[in-house]
């Protein structure tokens, strides 16, 4: 066994042509242009061997031991038929197999690229300043739980993808009402025009500002402390005229 595993790992993976003819060959003996036909169909129309390339790949596959000719009754010396040896069969289901477990890690990491996309999708639903805070950390929480749960066969995934989801959507709704509570938007505050009104609203914006910095709402933050400076300029313009403060 121990044998085995280290002549599988020193044997090179097959390049794309050589791969398709010993698959072509594993099945019957072909001569060259058969051969070269099947390549073409195996790869549908991807790959196609010069003649060159195909009796160069031969020439190596025979000095090797994993082909071998062919004697049929019809064969001439102008079209000699190969079949697959003993150890090239074996080559061929090594290099097989390996290629089933690049997929299978391959698939498991597109499965999880995609269950992460997904749900990143779904933040969209959440209010800006909330995604900046949490986004990235709940995202990376879902992929570790995801994670935990392939083990358990993909009908305990799909279920735990459907609650999170669920969840993703009550939160986001949940998070958007309280953004409209606790921040109107900033259409509701018509700008003041007398001291009276100027006072009020100075008190209102200052009291949003600080609410939009603790949460880390940057937009809200930024418009409200423009508004702020607004008004206090305000303010002291109107506090400076006497017919006013008399």
């Amino acid at each position: 066994m121990r044998h085995v595993a280290e002549q599988h790992s020193k044997v090179k993976p097959l390049t794309e042509p050589v791969l398709l003819i010993l698959v072509s060959l594993a099945s019957k003996p072909q001569h060259g242009y058969a051969l070269m036909r099947d390549i073409g169909d195996l790869s549908q129309g991807r790959v196609k061997v010069t003649t060159g390339t195909l009796y160069g790949a031969l020439r190596r596959l025979l000095d090797d031991g994993w082909i071998e000719r062919f004697d049929q009754e019809d064969t001439s010396r102008e079209k000699q038929a190969y079949r697959l040896t003993v150890i090239g069969r074996r080559h061929l289901e090594m290099e097989l197999d390996r290629m089933k477990q690049v997929t299978r890690i391959a698939a498991a990491r597109l499965r999880h690229i995609s269950l992460r996309q997904a749900y990143s999708m779904g933040l969209v639903l959440y209010p800006a300043d909330f995604r900046a805070q949490f986004g990235a950390e709940m995202a990376t929480v879902f992929e570790q739980a995801a994670a935990e749960r392939r083990g358990r066969g993909v009908a305990c995934v799909l279920l735990f993808c459907v609650k999170e989801m669920l969840g993703l959507l009550a939160g986001a709704v949940r998070e958007r009402v309280f953004h409209d509570e606790a921040v109107p938007s900033h259409d509701d505050l018509p700008f003041p025009s007398d001291l009276g009104s100027a006072e009020r609203y100075l008190e209102i914006v200052s009291r949003r500002l600080t609410h939009a910095i603790r949460n880390h709402e940057f937009s809200n933050a930024r418009y409200y402390d423009q508004q702020d400076r607004r008004a206090r300029a305000l303010l002291a313009e109107l506090s400076a005229r006497p017919e006013l403060t008399a």
